[in-house]
């Protein structure tokens, strides 16, 4: 199954970042595709001094933030329009970053 996180922020390291990751783990041992959607570049290094291994994502789609912080409110209708765009580029969408479920998120 191909499993898509939707994180824009998975490199700022903290609390859903690090479920987020553990996420990626478990799936990836039993064997599913996953898709991370992030606003930039995985830094691996970085996740590998953090989350302890390194984390084998089989595709990474980098959306680049506008001109705000992912965080701000200026960008919560791109953010939600961008999830929903991505699901459907997976058969599973895990949106760890939105602070509601929507009707196209699965988690």
């Amino acid at each position: 199954m191909r499993v898509g996180f939707f994180s824009p922020t998975i490199n700022r390291i903290g609390g859903g970042e690090w479920i987020t990751l553990n996420m990626i783990y478990a799936l990836k041992t039993k064997k599913h595709e996953i898709i991370v959607y992030s606003a930039e570049k995985i830094n691996d290094v970085h996740i590998r001094e953090f989350f302890g291994c390194n984390l084998k994502i089989d595709k990474e789609v980098v959306i680049p933030p506008n001109l705000f912080d992912p965080y701000a409110i200026e960008n919560a209708y791109l953010n939600l329009l961008k999830s929903y765009i991505f699901k459907f580029k997976c058969d599973f969408l895990i949106d760890t970053f939105s602070n509601a479920v929507f009707p196209w998120v699965d988690a």
